[in-house]
């Protein structure tokens, strides 16, 4: 899973390494929470808060440049829309996972 890209996020950010700063601590906030949410949302059955939930994570990705769990938001986002939960066991907890790891590379 890749972590940050610095020069993405301050690509994003005009250079500006101030704003840059605070777009990742947006980022860890969100991530924060969605580790305590999402499972919950999940293993309740709310596919519609669950889909809002991460599609919010998906943009914060972006931002910071983490395309591949971007990606995996977006198939998470896909799959809670279509009521699918069968995959989405394994696409939550690899993205937990990769939550963690980004989190835990700042």
């Amino acid at each position: 899973m890749d972590m940050i890209d610095m020069d993405k996020l301050l690509a994003f950010c005009d250079g500006d390494a101030e704003l840059a700063m605070s777009v990742l601590e947006m980022f860890r906030k969100e991530a924060e929470v969605a580790l305590v949410e999402m499972p919950g949302l999940y293993e309740s059955g709310k596919m519609d808060m669950l889909s809002n939930s991460v599609h919010k994570l998906k943009s914060h990705c972006r931002y910071v440049g983490a395309d591949q769990l971007a990606d995996l938001a977006q198939s998470i986002e896909n799959q809670a829309d279509n009521g699918n939960s069968e995959k989405l066991n394994d696409q939550l907890s690899g993205f937990y996972s990769g939550l963690r790891a980004v989190l835990s590379s700042f």
